[in-house]
């Protein structure tokens, strides 16, 4: 018959080792789930540049309006020259 001593010894090595297990388990888990999310924001960080980057290109609908310089009455300034009590 063993000894109590002995005994303890042998279930204490065994609980350490389950502990040590969990704990591998649990830090094996924590880190997938870490990576996961670090990979999720990275890639929607990537998305929003390129969709800003291509928002930001070349517009065909933001054109400058070729007609912004043309006065709409082009004798309003000789009129003004002409009457200055107006």
């Amino acid at each position: 018959m063993p000894a109590p001593l002995e005994m303890t010894t042998k279930k204490w090595g065994t609980y350490l080792v389950v502990a040590v297990a969990v704990l591998a388990a649990l830090w094996f888990v924590n880190n997938q789930y870490q990576s996961a999310n670090e990979t999720e924001t990275a890639q929607n960080t990537a998305v929003s540049k390129a969709v800003t980057g291509v928002a930001k290109s070349e517009n065909p609908f933001q054109a400058e309006n070729p007609l912004s310089n043309v006065e709409a009455d082009p004798f309003e300034k000789t009129k003004k020259i002409l009457n200055p009590f107006e």
